[in-house]
């Protein structure tokens, strides 16, 4: 079943191939010893392979966080910036091919999934090969590579040592070559590792028992991060949100601050600012930085973090209502202030006024930004009747919500979907297709209780919902959910924990059936993105000197390549399917993803360089390259670094979070 070949050759020589099998419940283990067995050097590639059995002609193949089937091709359009499958391609040009190849690194587990009509097959690697005797390779982490032949011609699936990337490098960046490493064998040297080979029968969705089982084998060799105390965390991410991000003088959360103010400090004096001076409505910044303040703030008893973002929302609410009556989807100030003065905001040519966000056309506002301002400020309001059922501003709050529900319920499509971008002047949906929309379903929910008093507008929700339900249970059954960040249309986390969002709070809400399974199906594709075993960081880098861990981390999407910390939102989510479910697997895994998040947090000044209770977005477990426009240097974002820029959502994502980890995971032991 597993031959070996060779590839990149530059010195040959004889080698063998040893193995040693045996069954387990879903799988055939293969136990492979490469030797070198000549008195030759060898220098090239080792490539172990397993033929893709009989009858796939063109299958829908997955590589977990990698690659997402053909459909990825159809969901963007905004040109060809990640691995496409295409089976009918004999030369892969731009990004699209019909055969992959890439190291471990870039896949949450180093596995190929194919699929066709009711039969699957798929090969799972371990990641890392072991040596004996004198073996060096051009990749300083002993990882495998993985990857497939084009199926129409007989195809394979390979595992690479060392790993290499081809036909083109993901890096985000615009020098796509192959990356090709190399081992050197001395004779008499060996190396070794581990593959899974499965096969099932069943839908696409055939692939959750594998990746569950593959999940199991990695924990007796891969360790979560340990989870640290709550509520000293919590007043660390409540400082470097309002001591750190909030602009007080302009009274808006800064999206970016940097670590290093040097760094700032040398912009200043050139003129400019190294920060991103913008603040969003939902998504990354706005209501869910308020939503997080006022949660810690009830944690911690921090008055002045409560009345930060009761002074925002206000702000929100009384001036950042479009025409359509959604909220607009930002507020940008034309200038940055400093302690060393006052220079022109870079971003968005600083226009001192609210506008679209990140879509370039000035009148549109994309929908996954909007709901998810309006589910935060039903969250709020519901957290606020709590602290203070009189207080002044929850009929503003309330007013500006129902302005934004009203909206989008007249503007639902006719097939459920509540479309994907909104003209907010025009108030019509101009762009339909896409999954932004799937958190009207938790604000509409949610809103349901702010409006428990109008039983009118509760039996609207209440007929609007499952119309939705139907809509992007499409998506989620194909496996292919996409549209949540305003700046890509690739399959994302992001979508994956939105439907997790929207099919949980649907089951709690109807105790359907229909809706569990749902939100089944869409945790499992969520969680193909999360990384299974912990990278072997350069010891002397920043993150290896920090002993930071990858088991947990969630990618952002096949279209942005860093592990991220979003998907934290849907803890309680997790826990409730794994108790619904009778499972232990949903809760395992978000409470992984709960401590690898935590990881992220400068908990003094200096950490990571940063301040305390920054959080950098993107800390790089592989190779990335952060803009497409710019070609960066070998130097740039290489492994064990990060971005040395604050990121005040990822830190609001923590404070949200925060409550419901400490309930589901921590007892007064841990605490």
């Amino acid at each position: 079943m597993l031959t070996l070949d060779k590839k990149h050759v530059c010195q040959d020589a004889e080698l063998t191939l040893e193995l040693q099998s045996r069954q387990e419940d879903l799988c055939t283990i293969l136990d492979w010893e490469v030797h070198n067995t000549s008195p030759k050097v060898f220098e090239g590639v080792v490539v172990l392979q397993a033929p893709i059995p009989e009858g796939f002609q063109a299958p829908w193949i997955m590589i977990p966080a990698y690659l997402y089937g053909e459909e990825t091709k159809a969901a963007t359009d905004d040109g060809d910036k990640y691995p496409v499958l295409d089976h009918a391609l004999k030369t892969p040009v731009n990004m699209h091919s019909s055969w992959w190849v890439t190291p471990a690194d870039r896949t949450s587990s180093p596995l190929v999934y194919i699929h066709e009509g009711t039969e699957a097959f798929a090969l799972a690697a371990d990641p890392h090969y072991a040596s004996e005797g004198d073996v060096s390779s051009s990749d300083p982490e002993p990882q495998v590579g993985i990857g497939f032949s084009p199926v129409r011609a007989g195809g394979f699936i390979k595992v690479l040592v060392p790993a290499c990337e081809e036909p083109f490098t993901h890096t985000n960046a615009p020098d796509i070559r192959p990356t090709i490493n190399r081992i050197t064998m001395a004779p008499g040297s060996r190396v070794n590792g581990r593959i899974r080979i499965y096969e099932a029968e069943g839908d696409r969705h055939a692939y959750q028992p594998i990746i569950e089982h593959y999940y199991r084998a990695m924990a007796a060799h891969h360790e979560a991060a340990p989870l640290p105390a709550v509520e000293p965390l919590v007043a660390d991410a409540m400082h470097g949100i309002v001591e750190g991000h909030y602009d007080e003088a302009g009274n808006y959360f800064v999206y970016t601050r940097s670590y290093d103010p040097v760094a700032e400090q040398i912009a200043n004096a050139r003129g400019c600012s190294l920060e991103w001076h913008q603040m969003l409505t939902g998504f990354v910044n706005g209501f869910p930085i308020c939503h997080a303040l006022i949660q810690g703030a009830a944690i911690n008893d921090d008055a002045r973090a409560r009345a930060v973002a009761l002074r925002v929302a206000e702000k929100f609410c009384r001036d950042g209502l479009s025409p359509s009556g959604l909220f607009w989807a930002d507020w940008v100030p034309a200038t940055v202030e400093t302690r060393n003065g006052s220079f022109p905001n870079a971003f968005a040519e600083g226009r001192d006024a609210w506008g679209s966000g990140w879509l370039s056309t000035k009148t549109w506002v994309h929908s996954r930004t909007i709901a998810d301002a309006c589910d935060n400020l039903a969250a709020m309001i519901l957290l606020e009747r709590e602290h203070d059922p009189d207080a002044t501003h929850i009929e503003l709050w309330q007013q500006a919500l129902r302005s934004n529900l009203d909206t989008a319920l007249d503007l639902q499509l006719e097939n459920g979907s509540y479309g994907q971008y909104y003209d907010a002047v025009q108030r019509r949906i101009v762009k339909e297709a896409g999954c932004g929309g799937l958190l009207w379903i938790p604000a509409l929910i949610k809103a349901r209780k702010v409006y428990d008093d109008d039983a009118d507008f509760i039996a609207r929700i209440d007929a609007s919902l499952p119309r939705a339900a139907a809509a992007y249970a499409e998506y989620v059954e194909r496996e292919v959910i996409w549209g949540a960040p305003e700046d890509n249309d690739s399959p994302t986390s992001e979508d994956g924990m939105n439907a997790v969002l929207a099919y949980c709070d649907l089951y709690e809400l109807f105790e359907d059936q229909r809706y569990l399974d749902l939100a089944t199906i869409a945790a499992d594709w969520t969680l193909t993105f999360r990384k299974t075993y912990n990278e072997r960081l350069p010891e002397d880098s920043l993150m290896g000197r920090y002993g930071m861990r990858s088991k947990g981390g969630d990618f952002a999407s096949v279209a942005n390549g860093h592990l991220h910390v979003f998907e934290v939102l849907c803890t309680r989510h997790l826990c409730n399917l794994s108790r619904w479910t009778d499972t232990t697997y949903y809760r395992d895994r978000a409470r992984e993803h709960w401590a690898f998040v935590c990881q992220y947090l400068s908990r003094c000044d200096g950490m990571y360089n940063g301040f305390r209770g920054a959080m950098s977005e993107q800390f790089y477990w592989a190779n990335w390259g952060s803009w497409v426009p710019w070609c960066p240097p070998t130097y740039h974002s290489q492994k064990g670094t990060l971005a040395a820029f604050s990121a005040v959502w990822c830190i609001a994502v923590l404070l949200v979070a925060s409550a419901d980890a400490r309930r589901e995971f921590y007892d007064e032991e841990t605490e």
